[in-house]
């Protein structure tokens, strides 16, 4: 069971990026053109490399952890022509980053980039973290066969990519008439919903009292009852008392009592008693579903009933409402300014790569040679 789960979550952690990128190649970009190629050069023996780049061995280890990862990401098999033609893109697109990963370290190497130790090892930590701690971490080394030196690499990389990214950029800019420009002609496009449209929005309060199944479960438990069915009865009387608790509160709320001072008297969430229990302002998919449904039919001033969520028993109050708007071209420059300059930063590396490719010596072992994929869409034998 823990296994199921860490790979769900580790298919969408950030560090798995060649993933994403794979999933996105377009037949173009899996029929890269490279210079100084040749797919036979890497020595055949040599099972343990899947290609040598400016003489950097790219390991095998890290190709298959990508795969694996792939594979479980967009469900792929090779029991059908679809599946492996799928397939065959993503192994062409794996191998085909990891080579301009290694280009990129490789010109990380030649620019004398050097990569700050503790920054490595907090962005090193920051990566574990996002898969769910040491544990998972330790789980995901055993499944996909790779080494903490090897994760460590992919984390190096990863700076690497930043460092030179940032190198071949320090000449580019955005002026104002570019970003005005930008908000002009995409402000009405569903594409940007997100950056020129604020959500509704409300500002609302609430008390909480505390009562998680599971917990007072355990919490019986651990008292000493262990007949299940007594402790199914007990827990039910405890969820109703703790109910019943949230219904009084809400009696005295309707009946003319001060929401800030009942709820610095009785809420169970300590992040929001001193405040009472003022939660600020908040778009919808901020809270747990139910929450967000009971507290967006409110209007400003209401009260809720008992809104029961996994974290207890709530009573709402909503103390403003924003309809949703167009945001001005003043509220949105600076992230269209940076939007546009990490398009011209991508660019910028893309022309980098592409001339690389050109021009490095590349030696791709053969068996890591999925085939290439034509505009019609058909495999063609690598041989």
């Amino acid at each position: 069971m823990q296994g199921i789960s860490t790979k769900i979550r580790l298919v969408q952690i950030t560090i798995l990026i060649t993933v994403a990128m794979a999933l996105a190649f377009s037949l173009s970009a899996i029929q890269r053109s490279y210079g100084n190629i040749n797919r036979s050069a890497a020595s055949a023996s040599d099972a343990g490399v899947v290609a040598q780049v400016e003489g950097r061995k790219i390991s095998a280890r890290i190709y298959e952890m990508y795969l694996k990862n792939g594979m479980q990401a967009l469900g792929l098999t090779d029991a059908t022509a679809e599946g492996r033609r799928k397939l065959a893109q993503l192994k062409d697109g794996i191998v085909s980053e990891l080579i301009d990963r290694a280009l990129i370290e490789a010109e990380a190497e030649r620019r004398s980039l050097a990569i700050a130790a503790d920054k490595l090892e907090s962005r090193y930590r920051q990566r574990i973290e996002e898969m769910g701690g040491d544990d998972a971490y330790r789980a995901y080394l055993n499944e996909t066969n790779i080494t903490d030196d090897d994760f460590r690499s992919v984390v190096t990389g990863e700076l690497y990519g930043e460092l030179v990214r940032q190198e071949l950029s320090k000449d580019l800019s955005v002026e104002p008439v570019e970003a005005r420009a930008f908000f002009d002609k995409e402000s009405a496009n569903p594409q940007y919903a997100a950056l020129f449209t604020e959500p509704e929005s409300l500002r609302a309060s609430h008390i909480l009292i505390s009562a998680r199944r599971l917990q007072i479960r355990s919490e019986l438990q651990a008292s000493g009852n262990r007949d299940q069915a007594q402790l199914e009865k007990l827990t039910a009387e405890e969820m109703r008392k703790r109910r019943a608790r949230a219904a009084d509160i809400l009696n005295q709320l309707q009946r003319g009592a001060n929401f800030a001072e009942l709820a610095r008297r009785y809420t169970e969430d300590p992040g929001t008693r001193a405040r009472g229990g003022d939660l600020g302002r908040f778009a919808r998919n901020t809270h747990t579903p139910r929450f967000d449904e009971a507290a967006f039919a409110l209007k400003p001033g209401q009260l809720s009933q008992v809104v029961e969520t996994d974290y207890g028993f709530h009573v709402i109050k909503v103390t403003e409402y924003y309809p949703e708007r167009a945001r001005r071209f003043d509220e949105v420059r600076v992230q269209i300014e940076q939007q546009l300059l990490d398009r011209k930063r991508a660019a910028r590396l893309a022309s980098w790569l592409e001339a690389r490719r050109r021009s490095a010596n590349i030696s791709i072992n053969p068996s890591y040679r999925a085939g290439q994929v034509d505009t019609g869409g058909k495999l063609i034998s690598k041989n």
